[in-house]
């Protein structure tokens, strides 16, 4: 449907699972009770969630930057449970790089209060171990000579822990008024480790599948980082509303701080020079492969160290009221809305690092020698050599004299990444929905003014690519625009009804990335960064739609869309050509002139058992997407390019098998070639190749409230592949293998 697609809600699962069997919803942001959250989905279970709706075209009471999809819940009243909840979970994952299994658990409990039953609470409380393993090939090229320049194996280990809270208040105040309050609590630590084995070669390497080439003159880097932090999260919201035969009316505030301190994050770099060995491409995506890595560890020094703290802290204050007067027109209902809602918006962060270099004889990595050995890429590649963290810590803090502090690439790193930004934004709309005959038309207009601060720093280099000095800048922005919105709908005949809209919508940057501040790897060459000047992105949109209902047990629809998007958001890499970081790559977000996007969207739902009654219980489900996109870029004049992140075929297909407490559903879901980012030119392009991954679920229920389910992701474990210009130019190689959730629900 064009304006919104129920969610079928699971009676015994989270609102996540409901839509994961749910495959023709698609949505790029959540509200809960009309306000934004990022609470998690998994958390949420079916019984605290009186409706879910997808929906895809924004109406003026909404944000103005619900593009890509909205997903809307409403609260179940608590007050309205039958009888006493109680229900909860216990499930294991299992990942095969990790090599073990990993829990998660949750629990519902709520009551009515009271009684006259005119109040009620409803919570749920959920715990979540993880531990991930990440194993990555990165490769960079020289466009002009076609040759290799530099490759890295790099493997990430990450555990983490999660405890999510979410309860509910509601109060009846009169058979028409009701009084709610909300809260949402979320804490977790993480811990995380980097290991990198580079090679910077001296000239670039062709790529000649089955050769040999001697390498003399190269540097390998190893890398190791540990980064330890600590995240919360309090959400509280409140509101009442009166729905009343005539006048209904909506009063709400929330309130959202998170905060992210870093415990420790430590990063150790060392250097080897002058490094041999054969280099050959026994395959496309793997130079070197199936070789232990040459060099020597013994001879390797540090070459840089840094430690790192930081504390962010970020906050969303929302308040809003809604009022909303029905009559009957031509016998039909009726109704006028209007509102106004206020939203601030602060992140502060304050990332200091420290910089050092060893000092005398320097450290050798023979001294500290002891961190795990590991084959990665599919028992490609032998990372070796690395240094035992504990050991390292232990010179560090013992040893301090053998370390010197750089000022200069100290505060070149640290300045830019301490700011504050703030952004308020005062909307108001109006809107009104009305018959005209057969036709539905609901119209409105929604202003939003959106102004924004933020002081940062801004760090200079001399001539010499030296450190320079920090200033402190400040800048205020602030625009105001309108964006009307006309709907109609309209019954072609008892099984066919046709949508139509015209709307427009924003998509503002993410506002941290409006400040100058910049992120710098030595290790990877590769840099990071904010941009001032950064505009929202303005859509007009056009949608026409067509819903077939042409039986009981089948439906399809058909969408038409088009966009016309002035300074759409892109990512784009720089290869920087002087100063100090000559011969790193630059990314950022900028703006990429005008764009179009267009298309079509058909989704087809039909249960078998029409075919032959052998099939009852199975349903097959299909949604194709094709879209053309333009974007003009600055830097490539002449080009009209795709947009970044924009498959043109877009493909879903799910099977499923719902009967006698019997739940199997097979999904594969396919994306053509999509441009990842823009370069200089179009062989500094990064595109994804075409990708399909195919997922399974089964679940057995073996009597009312006990129920055995198991999730299997990347059923083909197909790897994350991405490449530079052309596909003889490997960009990444990430493996990617099945992960597996085997668990049980049940319910009191």
């Amino acid at each position: 449907m064009a304006y919104g697609e129920k969610v079928n809600l699971v009676s015994d699962a989270s609102v996540a699972e409901s839509l994961a069997r749910q495959k023709t919803v698609t949505f790029g942001s959540v509200r809960i009770d009309g306000e934004a959250s990022d609470a998690a989905l998994s958390a949420l279970s079916a019984e605290q969630v009186m409706n879910a709706i997808a929906t895809k075209v924004p109406t003026p009471d909404l944000d103005a930057d619900a593009v890509g999809g909205l997903l809307q819940l409403t609260s179940r009243r608590a007050f309205d449970q039958e009888q006493r909840t109680l229900r909860g979970s216990l499930a294991l994952s299992y990942d095969p790089l990790v090599g073990q299994a990993m829990p998660d658990a949750s629990i519902t409990y709520g009551s009515r209060l009271g009684g006259k039953n005119r109040a009620g609470f409803l919570a749920t409380l959920e715990h979540r171990r993880g531990r991930d393993r990440d194993e990555l090939l990165e490769l960079d090229w020289d466009a002009e000579a076609a040759g290799l320049t530099r490759f890295e194996v790099g493997e990430t280990e990450e555990a983490t822990t999660e405890t999510n809270f979410n309860g509910s208040y509601d109060w009846k105040l009169g058979e028409r008024s009701v009084l709610y309050l909300r809260t949402e609590t979320q804490f977790a630590t993480e811990e995380k480790y980097d290991r990198l084995l580079g090679y910077e070669l001296p000239d670039p390497v062709g790529r000649i599948e089955g050769d040999s080439t001697e390498v003399t003159g190269a540097t390998m880097k190893r890398l190791l980082e540990v980064d330890r932090k600590r995240s919360s999260l309090l959400g509280l919201s409140a509101g009442a509303s009166h729905v009343g035969e005539v006048w209904s009316m909506d009063l709400r505030s929330s309130y959202r701080a998170v905060e992210e301190r870093r415990i420790e994050e430590y990063g150790y770099e060392f250097e080897e020079d002058d490094v041999a060995f054969t280099f050959r491409w026994p395959e496309l995506n793997f130079p070197m492969s199936g070789e232990p890595v040459p060099g020597d560890a013994g001879t390797g020094f540090l070459d840089e160290l840094r430690v790192r703290g930081g504390l962010e802290r970020s906050s969303d204050g929302v308040a809003s009221f809604d009022v909303k007067r029905k009559w009957e027109r031509q016998g039909k209902p009726a109704w006028l809305k209007s509102g106004v809602k206020l939203r601030f918006r602060r992140t502060r962060e304050n990332s200091p690092h420290d910089i050092y270099h060893a000092t005398g004889p320097g450290l050798r990595i023979a001294e500290v020698e002891g961190g795990p050995v590991h084959r990665a890429i599919s028992d490609r590649y032998l990372l070796s050599g690395f240094p035992d963290f504990a050991a390292l810590r232990r010179v560090f803090d013992t040893e301090p004299g053998r370390f010197e502090l750089d000022e200069a690439k100290t505060r070149s790193d640290t300045d830019p990444e301490t700011f504050d930004v703030r952004e308020q934004i005062l909307a108001g709309y109006g809107m009104a929905s009305f018959p005209v005959g057969r036709t539905l038309v609901v119209a409105g207009v929604r202003a939003e003014r959106t102004a924004s601060r933020f002081s940062g720093n801004e760090v200079s280099f001399d001539e010499n690519g030296d450190y320079a000095g920090t200033k402190g800048v400040k800048a205020d922005r602030a625009r105001t625009e309108v964006f009307p919105g006309l709907h109609v709908s309209r019954p072609l005949t008892r099984k066919i009804t046709a949508f139509a809209s015209w709307t427009r919508s924003i998509r503002r940057p993410e506002y941290t990335d409006l400040v100058p501040a910049r992120r710098i790897s030595r290790a990877e060459r590769d840099i990071r960064e904010g941009n001032a000047d950064l505009r929202p992105a303005l859509y007009t949109n056009f949608d026409v739609a067509f819903d077939f209902d042409y039986r009981k047990d089948g439906r399809l629809s058909l969408e038409l869309f088009h966009r016309d998007i002035v300074d759409p958001t892109l990512t784009r890499r720089t290869l920087l050509a002087d100063g100090q970081f000559a011969g790193y790559e630059r990314t950022r977000p900028e703006n990429g002139g005008k764009a179009r996007l267009r298309g079509l969207e058909l989704t087809l739902e039909q249960e078998l058992e029409a075919l032959h009654a052998r099939l009852a219980g199975f349903e097959f489900t299909l949604q194709y997407t094709l879209q053309d996109s333009r974007q003009s870029v600055d830097n490539r004049p002449g080009e009209a390019l795709a947009m970044t992140g924009r498959p043109r075929d877009e493909l879903g297909m799910q099977l499923s098998y719902e009967r006698g407490g019997y739940y199997v559903s097979v999904e594969v879901e396919h994306r053509s070639r999509t441009l990842d980012s823009v370069g200089r030119n179009p062989g500094e392009d990064r595109i994804v190749p075409a990708t399909s991954d195919w997922n399974l679920s089964l679940s057995r229920e073996f009597r009312k409230g006990l129920r055995l389910f198991l999730d299997v992701k990347n059923l083909t474990a197909v790897a994350e592949r991405r490449y530079r210009g052309n596909p003889s130019q490997p960009d990444s190689y990430g493996i990617d293998l099945r992960e597996y959730r085997l668990g049980l629900k049940w319910e009191l």
